[in-house]
């Protein structure tokens, strides 16, 4: 994922349009809240299941980054698993994990 997007991500979070935690992850989704799912490739294969599941289920995308780079990037430590709430914030993002560079 580049800079920009992981920057987008921090901004998101301390903007409050999102949620982290596989479990709150799966119920935003649910319930219809969701934009853009991101988790943490080294989330276990539990949490990318459950969490790829229900995007695929209510046509979410979803994002994952390198290793420890989501706690990184939201300023959480061990964070394996956000929902950005915003649909704005969403669109930039995928744009800028999309770009190259």
């Amino acid at each position: 994922m580049t800079e920009k997007a992981l920057s987008l991500l921090g901004l998101c979070m301390r903007a409050g349009r999102m949620v982290s935690g596989e479990e709150t992850c799966v119920k935003a989704i649910r319930a219809g809240n969701a934009h853009l799912a991101v988790i943490d490739g080294g989330a276990s294969a539990n949490a990318r299941k459950a969490l790829g599941d229900a995007c695929a289920y209510r046509q979410v995308p979803l994002l994952i980054t390198d290793p420890g780079q989501l706690g990184q990037a939201v300023g959480k430590r061990n964070r394996m698993a956000v929902v950005v709430t915003d649909a704005g914030f969403a669109a930039a993002i995928e744009k800028a994990a999309a770009s190259i560079g």
